[in-house]
């Protein structure tokens, strides 16, 4: 299921989704589909530190989980593809 699906890093792009005002993410996702996504702050930066070509979609979630508290695989999984259709992650 998409529990085991493992992403790795687009190489090309370095650092956070948001910065100093600019978010990546809204700016190529689209605002209204981004504010939809479950998974925030925290949480999704990092979601994405934790993506690294080796780890599940649920080893991310589990790691999420264990550092600021229970977070579900269905947010989680729907960050990542999201992450994926602007070319941030990759499938491995």
């Amino acid at each position: 299921g998409e529990g085991a699906v493992v992403y790795r890093r687009n190489p090309d792009l370095l650092g956070p989704m948001s910065v100093f005002g600019y978010d990546y993410l809204a700016a190529h996702y689209g605002a209204e589909r981004a504010a939809k996504l479950a998974l925030r702050g925290d949480y999704a930066y990092e979601a994405l530190n934790l993506v690294d070509g080796r780890r599940s979609v649920q080893e991310v979630r589990d790691r999420l989980s264990a550092i600021y508290g229970e977070v579900s695989l269905a947010a989680v999984a729907q960050y990542l593809r999201a992450l994926e259709e602007i070319e941030a992650v990759r499938i491995r």
